[in-house]
C-alpha cells in the first residue's frame, strides 16, 4: 500500500512536471477509519510517503464527496504544504490551494458533490468541515470551472 501511494505521488509529480496536468485524474484511496475525527486527513509515513486516512463512516454517508476530500487531504503534499496531524493547524491559504488543486485533479462528479454538500447549511452543521463552507464551495467551483471540469450551470 505505502509503496503504491509513492508510486502515485511520483507519478503525479511527474505529470505535473511534463505539462501533461490537464488530464491527470487524482485517485486517492487511502485507509478508513471510523473514529477519524476529521473527514480525511494526510499522514507520513517513513519519511515522505503520504497516507490518506478518511473516516470510513462519514465517507459512507457523502458518497462521492469523499473522493474529493480525499484528494483534498492528498494535494497538502502535492502542493508541499507541512502535513498536519490536525486539519485546523492549516491556514485558510492552504486549504484554499487545497480545495483548488482538488477541484482542478478530482473527478468532475467528486467535485460537485463535495460542492452540493458544501452549500447544504442542513449537511455541513453535521459533519467536521475545516473553514468556511460556502468559501470552500465557491472555491471549489471557480476552480473546476478554470479547468473545463465544471458540472453546474
Amino acid at each position: 500500500m505505502k509503496k503504491l501511494l509513492f508510486t502515485g505521488l511520483f507519478l503525479s509529480i511527474a505529470a505535473a512536471q511534463t505539462g501533461c496536468a490537464k488530464d491527470y485524474v487524482a485517485y486517492v484511496d487511502g485507509v478508513g477509519d471510523p473514529r477519524l475525527p476529521y473527514m480525511a486527513i494526510a499522514r507520513v509515513e517513513r519519511k515522505e510517503a503520504i497516507n490518506i486516512i478518511y473516516n470510513s463512516k462519514i465517507c459512507e454517508d457523502i458518497g462521492n464527496a469523499c473522493n474529493f476530500f480525499k484528494n483534498h487531504a492528498y494535494a497538502h503534499s502535492m502542493l508541499r504544504h507541512q502535513i498536519f496531524p490536525n486539519p485546523n493547524f492549516y491556514t485558510q491559504g492552504n486549504q484554499g490551494s487545497a480545495d483548488c488543486w482538488a477541484a482542478k485533479y478530482s473527478e468532475a462528479e467528486d467535485s460537485y458533490a463535495a460542492y452540493n454538500l458544501l452549500i447544504d447549511e442542513t449537511k455541513t452543521a453535521e459533519l467536521p468541515i475545516i473553514g468556511d463552507p460556502l468559501a470552500r464551495a465557491e472555491i471549489i467551483k471557480t476552480c473546476s470551472a478554470e479547468n473545463d471540469r465544471w458540472l453546474g450551470t
